[in-house]
């Protein structure tokens, strides 16, 4: 499924995870069809997850400089993704 990293990917390995994560994240929400976590609304999760696709896309665009909107953004990203990290998953 995942090519092998080459030595480039892994200098910034945090930019070549951010492009798999948001890649993978859009790829989830496309075909992500049976509902949400108990805990949330169909809608609160659909929130969720545009946070982590909007999120880790700005982390995949290696700007290097960020507002702190953008900033603020990528932080609720990294703790969505770990705190849903075992709600990515289908039926």
């Amino acid at each position: 499924m995942i090519s092998i990293l080459r030595k480039r990917d892994i200098s910034n390995l945090y930019i070549s995870l951010a492009q798999i994560i948001a890649k993978g994240l859009r790829k989830f929400k496309d075909i992500e069809s049976s509902g949400s976590p108990v805990d949330l609304s169909e809608k609160e999760w659909k929130v969720c997850l545009n946070i982590m696709i909007t999120g880790f896309s700005l982390y995949a665009q290696d700007k290097g400089m960020y507002i702190p909107n953008e900033l603020k953004l990528m932080k609720k990203a990294r703790e969505l993704f770990a705190e849903r990290f075992e709600d990515l998953w289908t039926q």
